[in-house]
């Protein structure tokens, strides 16, 4: 069976381009080669499938490779910081959170806190009331701890010379980096709080490390992503924490409603390990959809651009038309120098729709160019960039877009996409793949839940693609529409993306509006001389124009790849 598929597989890649284009076209038989790839194991989802079984399935097995070797990377980090930068922010006070009492789980998190380099003053140990006696009597024992330690049952009540301390936060049971603290102390802090990245560890064995974003808000509302291992500049700051497991998790949810320009560091190092008892829990993923109800029904314009194509754009509309459930909107069909008669003919009929307009755009293509003029057409306050060979699935799509979209803090939305094989292609945009940008989690089954639930979780990225965007029509003009100088076809949408991110707002995937996204089926592909170099000229104005975010996307991690777009291991770092 592999021997034959290898020899179609074989046959394929010889097969011109007109030859391919009809395959590419069907949807039958694109699902069944790539299926018949996938059985064995020659398609990049095989691949990203195992890697993500690899990032969410904990086992006391022997520690990976890669991880070990990144481990070693990391290691090399910390040590050549301490030998370079002094000390200048040091860590007074511990908070030990003990959300159910165990002796030799407290035991374990003490004991790590003894052996840091550079040791704290203090150790707040927070428990519930009814267990302060038992913690009181175990404290009384402890002849070899090194700092002063303080059993408090409410941080209100702290005393006064440690309300305003810094201090570090871990619950029961979790051990720190010997080096945690020490490394702290280097930092310049100019935020309130700082968060590390995360394992669990069992015995001597560390794995299922938690390589985690910069300060993500949405992904915070969405899976509590930061719940343990944090920074803080002064106790007074989290004086509302209490013993409980998702404490830390609802602090943060609760510190962004209240205040969205809250300012959260991180630092890209595992200076927490987790006991294997108590890990993060992947599976709770929340709709943060519902707390933004809609309070208005501003009127939504849908752009979509095309030439000819009448197959797609027909099941594009009659989906639009027939599933979306948010009725205020306004499509705008802009055609492209279409010649096709049928097209031409369909088009004038979706014409004398009540809410559908036909634009002619007759000059070459220019797919920046294209929706600048439609945006100067469209009526509503809020354009949505639509592909033509998108296609609704669920009719709750535009509605809870717009709900983020119409947020103060945020700028472009977008959503998840699929092939029509129901793998994923789109679930956020990652700068630096391949050195340019990519899409995270691509070629993932629809329902995976990817790294650390990031391939299902509505969150913040850097970009999304355009293929269906939403943006309030205010923040598309501010920073001046598609680029239609430099980038006329490809990373329009991610410049433009990194422009809305630069004015101060950021942008967002709604992982609850998923569509199918039949790739660049009308445009074709870039295989002609001319193509290809407009296409390198692209890219390169994009790792000059956003080089500072292809070397560290906020929305990823550096210990994570950039070869492929599954989540995995970087295991080219040196040092």
């Amino acid at each position: 069976m592999h021997y034959l598929v290898k020899v179609i597989w074989l046959l394929v890649q010889f097969f011109p381009e007109w030859a391919r284009e009809p395959f590419r076209k069907s949807v039958l038989l694109s699902s069944w080669y790539t299926a018949l790839l996938c059985k064995v194991g020659m398609h990049p989802s095989v691949n990203a499938t195992l890697a993500e079984a690899r990032q969410v399935t904990i086992s006391d097995e022997p520690l990976d490779e890669d991880y070990s070797r990144n481990m070693r990377y990391q290691q090399r980090l910390i040590d050549d910081r301490l030998s370079e930068v002094s000390i200048v922010t040091p860590v007074h006070t511990v908070l030990l959170l003990v959300d159910d009492w165990d002796g030799d789980m407290c035991h374990c998190s003490l004991k790590s806190i003894n052996q840091q380099t550079v040791l704290p003053e203090m150790i707040v140990l927070l428990c519930q009331p009814k267990q302060r006696a038992v913690v009181e009597s175990y404290i009384t024992s402890l002849n070899w701890l090194l700092t002063d330690i303080e059993v408090v049952c409410d941080l209100a009540k702290v005393d006064m010379r440690l309300k305003k301390t810094s201090g570090f936060v871990l619950y029961q049971g979790e051990r720190l980096h010997s080096d945690c603290f020490a490394y702290i102390a280097t930092c310049k802090i100019q935020t309130d709080f700082i968060y590390v990245d995360t394992d669990t560890q069992a015995v001597q064995n560390r794995y299922a490390p938690r390589f985690l974003p910069d300060w993500n808000p949405d992904l915070q509302l969405s899976t509590g992503y930061i719940r343990t291992g944090f920074y803080f500049a002064r106790l007074t700051h989290i004086d509302s924490l209490i013993a409980s497991r998702d404490s830390v998790a609802n602090f943060f949810k609760q510190a962004y409603l209240q205040d969205m320009a809250i300012k959260v560091g991180h630092i890209p190092l595992v200076l927490l390990h987790h006991h294997k008892l108590t890990e993060p829990d992947e599976q709770i993923v929340d709709d943060t959809s519902k707390l933004f109800p809609l309070s208005e029904q501003p009127m939504v314009s849908m752009i979509i651009p095309t030439y000819n194509a009448k197959d797609l754009v027909e099941a594009c509309l009659t989906s639009i038309l027939d599933k979306t459930d948010y009725r205020n909107f306004e499509i705008l069909l802009i055609d492209n120098r279409s010649d096709d008669p049928e097209a031409i003919t369909y088009f004038e009929s979706v014409n004398e729709l009540p809410n559908v307009r036909v634009l002619k755009y007759p000059h070459p293509f220019n797919y920046s160019a294209i929706n600048n003029f439609a945006v100067a057409h469209a009526k509503g306050e809020v354009i949505a960039l639509v592909n033509n060979d998108i296609e609704v699935i669920n009719g709750n799509w535009l509605e809870k877009m717009l709900v983020h979209t119409l947020r103060p803090d945020i700028g472009c939305v977008g959503a998840k996409l699929l092939f029509a094989n129901g793998l994923v292609q789109h679930a956020g945009v990652v700068m630096g793949y391949g050195g340019g940008a990519g899409h995270a989690h691509k070629y993932f089954q629809r329902d995976a839940p990817g790294y650390m639930n990031r391939a299902i979780a509505t969150q913040n990225f850097s970009a999304v693609t355009a293929a269906c965007l939403l943006v309030e029509k205010k923040d598309y003009e501010n920073v001046g529409g598609l680029n239609e100088k430099e980038l006329t076809v490809a990373f329009n949408d991610v410049d433009f993306c990194l422009r809305i991110n630069q004015s101060g707002k950021r942008n967002l995937l709604c992982a609850e509006a998923v569509l199918f996204h039949h790739e660049s089926i009308s445009r074709g592909h870039d295989d002609t001389y001319e193509k290809k170099k407009r296409f390198f000229a692209e890219v390169e104005y994009l790792q000059t124009t956003w080089k500072a975010y292809i070397e560290h996307d906020p929305a990823y991690n550096p210990n994570l790849t950039l070869k492929y777009e599954n989540f995995t291991i970087n295991n080219e770092l040196t040092h």
